[in-house]
C-alpha cells in the first residue's frame, strides 16, 4: 500500500542515523553545521562529532552528523558555525 507524503509531517526519509530529531523540523535555512549540539566529549572523554543532544536524550554515541544536513527541533546556534 503506497501512503501519501502529508506537508510538515515528517517520514522515515528525514531520518538521519545520530540525529535527535527529524531533518528540516529545525529553523529553515539552519543546518547541523550551524548547531551547538554537533560535536561533544562523551563520558569517556573522546571528542565526537555526533550530536550532543543524541547522546544526552539516549545515552548513545551516534555516528558522526554532517554539517549539511538540515537542522532539527533541537537546533541551538553554535557561537561560531561548522561548515565544509
Amino acid at each position: 500500500m503506497r501512503m501519501t507524503k502529508l506537508d510538515g509531517v515528517p517520514d522515515k526519509g528525514d531520518l538521519n542515523p545520530g540525529m535527535a530529531h527529524y531533518e528540516g523540523s529545525g529553523p529553515p535555512a539552519k543546518t547541523c553545521g550551524h548547531c551547538l549540539h554537533r560535536g561533544y566529549y562523551s563520558h569517556d572523554h573522546d571528542k565526537r562529532m555526533g550530536c550532543g543532544k543524541f547522546y544526552q536524550l539516549t545515552g548513545h554515541n551516534g555516528p558522526a552528523v554532517k554539517t549539511h544536513w538540515r537542522a532539527c527541533k533541537y537546533f541551538e546556534e553554535a557561537p561560531h558555525a561548522q561548515n565544509d
